[in-house]
Formats: C-alpha cells, sequence, structure tokens
C-alpha cells in the first residue's frame, strides 16, 4: 500500500525530507522547502483527488533586516558559502512537538550561506502566507561570542573579529529529542508539561553550542517574542598533528578548518538527579561522543569519547536509534568510506561497548537517507544511496549489538524499481534509467516510510526548464498491511494517531459490517497504550489529591499540570477520547453510529465542567470571562443532565428548557440566544454562531477563535483569553511606569485555557485564528 505525490521541482541535497510529528512532510528543493500535508477530505480513487496537499515556503529569502549586508571577509575566513552562495536549503529537521504555535513543530533550516532559521506557522497551518522565519539562530551565537571571543583560543585564527565570524557560522545542528515526562505515554497530544527544547548546532570554529529556543506558545502571550539562549558550549581541540599554524596552500587550509561536519543527538535518559543524554559529532577524521546532562535549566558536559579510525566525510548521514537495545545500550548507525557501522554505546559516559559493520555491497555514491524501523521486535535499519539504490541488494538490515543482518528488499525500493521499468517505457530508453534517491523519513509512529526521488535516463544528455522537472514522493508501509496496528508507548500527537489508523482501516475494511469489531481492536489496543496513569505510582505531586489553595499558590505551572491530569486522564474519559477520534477519522464510513459520537463527546463535556467546577473553589477569579466560565459551566451541567440518554434531534428539541436560565444577546442584532446546543448558538433572528468546546459560549467575534484541526470543534483563542480588562490595562501603565514587570495572576481563565493547549474531545492540535464561517 502506498501513497504517491509528484512535485514540480528537485531536491537539491541529500537526506532532503524529514516527517514531523504533526504529519507534515518536509522536502529541500533549490528554491523552496515543499509542505505536503495530509489530505483528511473523503478519498474516492474513481476521481482524481490527491493525498497529499502542499505548497511551497521560500527558505532561500531573506530580508535585509534578517540578513543585513556586509563586505567579503579576509582569506583565511572566507567561505564560499556564507559570501556568495544563494542560501539553498542543506539540512531540514523539525523539532519535537510543542515549539510552534498550538504546541505544533517548528521547523529548522540550515541553508548554504551557513544561516540556521526556525519557520513556524502562526495559526493556519495549512496555509502558506501563515508561515515565516521566526528566529535566525546566529543571531543568537554572534550576541553570545561577542562577550566570550578572545577567552578561548582558535586555532584557525587570532584575530578576534575573524574568530566571531567563525563562531557565528552554523555548520550543522541537531534538534534535542523531547524530554521525557512521567506520564507522557498516558495523554494523546499534550503533556502534563512541556519540557525545554533544545538544539545542538556546530559552528565552523570546532565548537559544539547547545542553546534553549522558546516561543510564545510557552507563555501563552500574544506579545511574547521567539528567542534563543546559550546552555553551554565546548570546543573540539584537533590533534596536534593537524594544527597548521601558517598554511601555505588550499590543502592546508582545509585541513586547519576542521569543520563538525555531523551532529546526532541521543534519546534522554532518567536518573533519580537529572537527565542525561549522549550527543554524537563528527570532524573530518573521526567521530566522537559526550554525555550531557540536564537539570534544572542547566547542561553540564561529562569527558569526551574518541570512537577512532571512523571517518564520515561525504559519505552519508549519524543516526541514533531512538529507543535503547535488550541490554539498555544506545546504538548509533554511521555511514563511512568503509562501510555501515553501527556502534553500541554506553548511555552512562558513551564509551563504546561493540562495534558491527556491514559492507554496502561495493557503492561509491554517498548514502542518501536512513531511518530506524522500530515496529517490529528487532529494529530494522532502512537506507539508500544516492545514485546506486536499485543497483545493490542491500536497503535494510536487522540490527543486533555484535551483527548486522540483511533482509529482505523492502517494499519503498521496489517500488522505485518498477518507477524506472516505467519511465523507461514511457520514454523508450531500453532500460537506461536510473532513480536518484534523495532522503528517507519515517511517520510519527514509525509503521510508515517516505522516500523521495527521481528518474533520470543513463545513455544521453538529460534536458529540460525547470518547469519540467518532477520528483515523487512515495510513502510505504513497513509491516505488512495485515498485521496488527500497535502503537509505541512513547509519547505521540493525535495527528499521527490519525495517519496510521486511517490508513489501517482503508486497508483492512473489507466489508462495512466489520468496522464495529475493527473499531474495538483498535480501541483496546489504544487504551493498553494510552491508558490512565496509576495515581499512587505517578511524581507529578499534588496531583493525586484534589485541588488546593496550596497548588494554587504553588503558581501557575503546578495548577496547569493538575488540573490537566485531573481533565485528560480520567479512565473514563480517555475511552470516550479515543472513541471520538476514531469515529472523527472514519467518519465517512456509513457504518459510523453518529448518535454514539455524539454521546461521546457530549460526556467529555460534562467531566470537562466538573473539573472546572472543582477547581473554581480553590482559583482566583479576576474579569468577566472567568465569571461567565463559571455561569455557563453550571448552565452546561444542567442541560447535560436534561438530555441524557437521548439521541441528537431529541438533546436539541429538549434543549430549550435552558433558554429562560441564561441568554446572551446577538452581536448583530441584539436578539438573545437560548441554550438549546452544546455545539453550536443561534439567536431568535437566524444568526448562527459555533460555541466553544471550553466555555460553552457562543463565538461571536470571528477574529477570536480557533479550532481542532482534526475534529473541527471551536475554541475561543488564547488571544481572547490573554487579553487584560481596562482595570488590568490601567495597572499595567503605572507598573510600566513605575519600571515594574508585569505578572498575570493563575486566574481560572488562564489555568483552564493553557491546560487545554489540545482539543480536549480527541487529542488534535489548533489552527487559527481563522475566519470561522456563521449563518449570517
Amino acid at each position: 500500500m502506498s501513497d504517491v505525490t509528484e512535485l514540480r521541482c528537485w531536491p537539491c541535497v541529500t537526506c532532503a525530507i524529514d516527517w514531523s510529528q504533526d504529519g507534515i512532510i518536509a522536502l529541500a528543493s533549490e528554491d523552496q522547502v515543499e509542505l505536503l500535508f495530509p489530505n483528511t477530505e473523503t478519498y474516492d480513487s474513481e476521481i482524481d483527488t490527491t493525498q497529499w496537499k502542499h505548497f511551497p515556503i521560500q527558505v532561500p529569502g531573506f530580508t535585509e533586516k534578517e540578513l543585513p549586508l556586509r563586505e567579503p571577509g579576509p582569506l583565511e575566513v572566507f567561505s564560499v558559502g556564507e559570501e556568495i552562495s544563494n542560501s539553498i536549503p542543506i539540512t531540514l529537521l523539525w523539532s519535537p512537538p510543542g515549539l510552534a504555535k498550538h504546541k505544533r513543530c517548528a521547523l529548522g533550516v540550515l541553508t548554504s550561506n551557513l544561516v540556521l532559521s526556525i519557520w513556524a506557522p502562526e495559526g493556519k497551518v495549512e496555509d502558506e502566507t501563515s508561515w515565516s522565519r521566526r528566529l535566525i539562530i546566529n543571531d543568537t551565537l554572534a550576541t553570545y561570542f561577542e562577550t566570550t571571543t578572545g577567552e578561548q583560543d582558535s586555532h584557525i585564527t587570532s584575530n578576534p573579529a575573524n574568530q566571531l565570524m567563525l563562531r557565528k557560522r552554523v555548520r550543522a545542528f541537531a534538534w534535542s529529542p523531547p524530554l521525557p515526562c512521567t506520564t507522557s505515554s498516558g495523554i494523546v497530544g499534550t503533556q502534563l508539561s512541556w519540557g525545554q527544547h533544545m538544539v545542538a548546532i556546530a559552528n565552523d570554529d570546532n565548537h559544539v553550542i547547545f542553546l534553549a529556543v522558546n516561543s510564545p506558545t510557552s507563555s501563552f502571550g500574544p506579545d511574547d517574542k521567539w528567542s534563543a539562549d546559550v546552555l553551554g558550549h565546548f570546543s573540539v581541540t584537533p590533534h596536534e598533528d593537524n594544527i597548521i599554524a601558517d598554511p601555505f596552500n588550499l590543502d592546508d587550509l582545509l585541513q586547519q578548518q576542521r569543520h563538525i561536519s555531523h551532529i546526532a543527538w541521543g534519546p534522554w535518559i532518567e536518573d533519580e538527579k537529572s537527565l542525561y543524554s549522549v550527543v554524537a559529532y563528527a570532524t573530518n577524521d573521526d567521530v566522537r561522543g559526550i554525555v550531557v546532562t540536564y537539570n534544572d535549566g542547566e547542561l553540564a558536559f561529562r569527558e569526551e569519547f574518541v570512537y577512532a579510525d571512523i571517518s564520515m566525510r561525504y559519505n552519508g548521514p549519524m543516526i541514533w536509534c531512538p529507543g535503547l537495545s535488550a541490554d539498555g545500550k544506545l546504538t548509533l548507525a554511521l555511514f563511512s568510506n568503509t562501510g555501515l557501522i553501527c556502534l553500541t554505546v554506553s548511555k552512562d559516559d558513551a564509551s563504546l561497548d561493540s562495534k558491527a559493520s556491514h559492507d554496502l555491497d561495493g557503492r561509491w555514491d554517498p548514502t542518501s537517507g536512513a531511518a530506524f524501523d522500530l515496529s517490529r521486535e528487532i529494529p530494522r535499519l532502512h537506507f539508500s544511496s544516492h545514485t546506486s539504490t536499485t543497483r545493490y541488494p542491500t536497503s535494510a538490515v536487522k540490527v543486533t549489538p555484535n551483527k548486522l543482518h540483511g533482509t529482505e528488499e523492502p517494499y519503498w525500493r521496489s517500488q522505485i524499481d518498477e518507477s524506472e521499468v516505467y519511465y523507461s517505457m514511457l520514454h523508450d530508453l531500453n532500460g537506461n534509467a536510473q532513480a536518484k534517491v534523495w532522503g528517507l523519513a519515517t511517520s510519527a509512529l514509525r509503521d510508515h516510510i517516505a522516500s523521495c526521488y527521481t528518474i533520470h535516463p543513463t545513455d544521453m544528455i538529460e534536458y529540460g526548464i525547470p518547469a519540467e522537472r518532477w520528483c515523487t514522493v512515495a510513502v510505504n508501509n513497513l509491516r505488512p498491511a495485515h498485521d496488527e496496528l500497535v502503537f509505541p508507548k512513547t509519547h505521540v500527537t493525535a495527528e499521527g494517531l490519525a495517519f496510521s489508523i486511517r490508513k489501517w482501516v482503508d486497508w483492512n475494511l473489507e466489508d462495512e459490517k466489520d468496522m464495529p469489531k475493527i473499531k474495538q481492536r483498535i480501541l483496546d489496543n489504544l487504551f493498553a497504550a494510552y491508558g490512565p496513569v496509576n495515581r499512587h505510582n505517578n511524581t507529578t505531586g499534588h496531583n493525586e489529591g484534589p485541588y488546593s489553595k496550596e497548588l494554587i499558590m504553588e503558581g501557575e505551572a503546578a495548577a496547569i499540570k493538575s488540573f490537566k491530569f485531573h481533565a485528560f486522564l480520567s479512565p473514563d474519559t480517555l475511552k470516550d477520547r479515543y472513541s471520538f477520534l476514531f469515529d472523527t477519522i472514519c467518519t465517512s464510513n456509513p457504518s459510523i453510529d453518529a448518535d454514539a459520537t455524539y454521546a461521546a463527546k457530549t460526556m467529555i463535556a460534562l467531566r470537562l465542567c466538573e473539573q472546572v467546577h472543582k477547581l473554581s473553589t480553590v482559583s482566583e477569579t479576576s474579569g468577566s470571562l472567568d465569571e461567565e466560565i463559571l455561569k455557563y459551566n453550571d448552565v452546561t451541567v444542567r442541560y447535560i443532565s436534561a438530555i441524557s440518554g437521548m439521541d441528537r434531534e431529541e438533546a436539541n428539541e429538549a434543549g430549550a428548557a435552558e433558554e429562560d436560565v441564561v441568554i446572551e444577546s446577538c452581536g448583530f442584532c441584539d436578539a438573545p440566544i437560548p441554550f438549546d446546543d452544546l455545539w453550536s448558538a443561534t439567536c431568535t433572528a437566524g444568526h448562527g454562531y459555533f460555541r466553544c468546546g471550553i466555555t460553552f459560549l457562543a463565538i461571536q467575534d470571528t477574529d477570536m477563535s480557533k479550532n481542532c484541526g482534526i475534529c473541527g470543534t471551536a475554541y475561543l483563542s488564547d488571544d481572547y483569553v490573554t487579553e487584560p480588562d481596562v482595570e488590568d490595562e490601567e495597572l499595567d501603565v503605572r507598573g510600566q511606569a513605575e519600571g515594574a514587570e508585569r505578572t498575570r495572576k493563575a486566574t481560572l481563565a488562564r489555568i483552564v485555557f493553557q491546560a487545554c493547549d489540545v482539543c480536549i474531545y480527541c487529542g488534535g492540535k489548533f489552527v487559527g485564528p481563522e475566519d470561522m464561517k456563521s449563518d449570517c
């Protein structure tokens, strides 16, 4: 089973593709980066409907404000990339979820001018105009090294200005894996607390620098900006035989500039005191590893370990296996000039435990992509080479500590073989066709793999204008399609689940009558993987007990964590949420019970109201929004109690019983708005609105709304919640005049909205604010 999407571009670099936890595929081409989104609309094989939507973002374009013009540097620090390149993307990697708006992933892009940019959408994730460059990491490096230049010697130049020029260039980077959360496996789409997002980079002066990246989503406010702070750095010292004090020719100069070409950040390990991880990096001559510990926002580095006699220059990627081996070791895959090497590394000190190698069938071209498959008992490593993937037998190996075993040909490679044959027949090439494979990437659940390739003739000069260039992105199963759908017991997004569930159901559902059985099988597996957390064994502090004044006094973060624990992790709520998510994914199937879907969503709303009521007894109320939340919270509980056991039509007819209790006024005509439905509101004159899925207020200002990207439930936006009352504005002005820094109270509305950072009903991430169509 595969999805095939053709794009009108050629990739510009190997390892040109990456797949985010949110389900977005990014592809690097010379003029832009293409973003591909799964098409959630009903797919009909008889209608020409693409299964992936896509659009480009203009990554190579920099404004003069972002990248001011400057004179070329002197010869000893001159860089062709920085000075005269056209800024094509050379590395792109998605961050873990939680960094971009609505807790989405951000895209890190390193361009050939040695600038690392962070890209993210403002809210409308599938709108090209919503994406923009949010942060340039080089600016942070320049500010940091301006104060430290001169404190450390450089083996390349002694001039402070030239040292600064080298140290703010980015040569390679890697995102930190998400920091582990004790109960992360119990919540789909969100976490009790989001850890710090970090990135490790290598510059042109042989430094490895670690930065914390912050965004407005971490502070829940519309006025905050993206920023980065250096947590620490260390210098990679070259061997004294390779230090050339006075380079004479080009070879000397290249040897002197021992750039770190690769960097990879291993999974986090948790102990009693701190978190630690192994970061690996490759120089021109060897590969090294170092243990990095993280505790309370501070990083510390242990002793460096050198994995000698391994050269990775110009050969391929370096990639960690995402999980630990059966004996608690880490696995690092390297593509050197001698073939594939897998190192078994100690998680405690980064020392080398064992080494296994596998010949790459005598290939001479670089490895263009690599991805681990953890869907089987023994991990498998899939890899592609740039021009010879289909010419040699090995494209995947089983990874064991002491030996690498070749496997049968994976389906993604068979499909590329078929594409070569088709291209040859189409252009009458008599078999003289060759595929160039530009990268591999796995899906959020690691059960699908995306390959990117182009097909070319081999017995003639290929010529064509750029508009005639095409590449193919193909998505294939990593396991037999009829195997049981297995969910990894790690943090996952609802978008990742939705993609895998939708594909599995489409492939395995042969008769509509089988849908209830398939649904129950999937729900059982979901609950087994992401079931409720044992409250007696968790380490989340006050989450075990009821809300208290002491909890609120601890601060907003503690209150948010406690509310999220109770609102998201109730066993009954989890079951209803998974059922509602499945029904939403398969909504086009006629066997889905709409009344059961409505009932599941309604019961989640009831439990949410119960938790809001309990929180209100200890939290502060400030402003009209808190009062409206409490008022409508009571109305919603009474409404749901009145319609319990009814189907949707009966519930809508019975809803009029609440219209005399609370009435909003229509913003257009001042007519009353009766509370006769949980999800929509219509005034007596006929003007229609959506209701907020948290407060159940009618959303009358379209600029203050967002909605779930999966189920479409509408919500008031964060900006609406953080907008201060007039009294607060006056206090703010007075505080600014006195030079004071304003702090917001942990009010009911802020706690509830920050806790519900994904859809409370299905776990989907939000989109918007955007125009919500009404019936006006």
